[in-house]
């Protein structure tokens, strides 16, 4: 038997389970796993070659029927190694990878970005779903120093901090770049349109009719007047 753990992160992903119900699955020494994917009878037992024994017990409902059996005396030693495969698959730190696995196993520990009006716990989710260990430093970062305003603050945002939510700013500056692009182009939601007209932050132009209607925005001053003030704050 070699030292190095198998990469479980990678089976995990294809079998389409998260990493902590791969592991869990092979703390039983028998685990039958079914499906149509074929693909299984040809990668696991070259992954797990040297850690476990698969054997292919015929059909079962169409897909093939697979017997895995685990030492379990090894698994400990996976559960230790996990998080260095994980940091050395996806170029993140252990720390992050660690962080990774206990977000998997308890989302609620996951942070979110807090409206930044004072006194309101409106919060917004800043992680892709399912997300990858990649993510975690980004996920950190935003929920710590994104700034955002729930839509019901959004006005008093504008009007008492001459602010506007980040998502918001960043629509304003492709549409400073790229005047006359259309909503799809500058991902504007019906929501985000509605503030930026009622906020004069932007003009829109509709062309077509019906269902082929389509929105074109360009920057109005006020929008263009927060983009400089933002840039200044940053210099």
């Amino acid at each position: 038997m070699t030292s190095e753990a198998p990469n479980v992160v990678a089976i995990a992903q294809r079998m389409v389970l998260a990493v902590d119900e791969f592991i869990a699955a092979l703390q039983t020494l028998g685990v039958t796993i079914t499906g149509n994917e074929m693909w299984l009878l040809e990668s696991l037992p070259r992954e797990l070659a040297e850690y476990v024994s698969v054997q292919v017990r015929g059909e079962h409902q169409g897909g093939t029927l697979l017997t895995v059996r685990v030492p379990t005396a090894e698994l400990p030693r996976w559960r230790e190694r996990l998080p260095d495969h994980i940091a050395a698959q996806y170029q993140c730190s252990r720390g992050e990878a660690v962080t990774f696995l206990a977000w998997r196993n308890h989302p609620e520990l996951i942070p979110d970005i807090q409206c930044n009006h004072p006194g309101c716990r409106n919060t917004r989710t800043c992680s892709p779903w399912p997300f990858l260990p990649s993510d975690v430093a980004t996920i950190i970062k935003r929920a710590t120093s994104e700034l955002w305003y729930c839509h019901v603050h959004a006005h008093k945002g504008l009007q008492q901090d001459g602010a506007v939510s980040d998502h918001v700013a960043d629509i304003l500056t492709r549409m400073q770049e790229a005047p006359g692009s259309n909503s799809t182009q500058l991902g504007i939601t019906k929501l985000v349109g509605k503030f930026l007209e009622l906020e004069n932050l932007a003009i829109r132009r509709v062309t077509g009719r019906g269902v082929g209607a389509m929105y074109h925005w360009t920057i109005a001053d006020l929008g263009a007047q927060i983009l400089s003030k933002r840039a200044a704050l940053q210099e």
